[in-house]
């Protein structure tokens, strides 16, 4: 006979380990991203206030970032 509290809680669902195999990957991307960065010109990027998300990103880590439009989307510069 087995005491279910000593077998612990039961596994989460297959479909909660996979959402959290994706945050963790997509935290990990996000950090990993500004920290391997490298000068140039990122974009395009659909809407202004994306471009700004992104250009303080780069900001928070340390690069200089502007962001503007060039005709045919909105860009971010990276400077160090």
């Amino acid at each position: 006979m087995t005491i279910p509290s000593a077998l612990g809680s039961p596994p989460p669902p297959r479909r909660d380990l996979r959402r959290r195999a994706w945050l963790v990957l997509a935290v990990t991307s996000l950090v990993a991203g500004a920290a391997t960065a490298r000068p140039g010109r990122y974009g395009p990027y659909a809407t202004a206030r994306r471009a700004q998300e992104v250009a303080d990103q780069f900001r928070r880590a340390g690069w200089r970032a502007v962001s503007f439009h060039d005709g045919d989307g909105w860009y971010v510069d990276v400077r160090r």
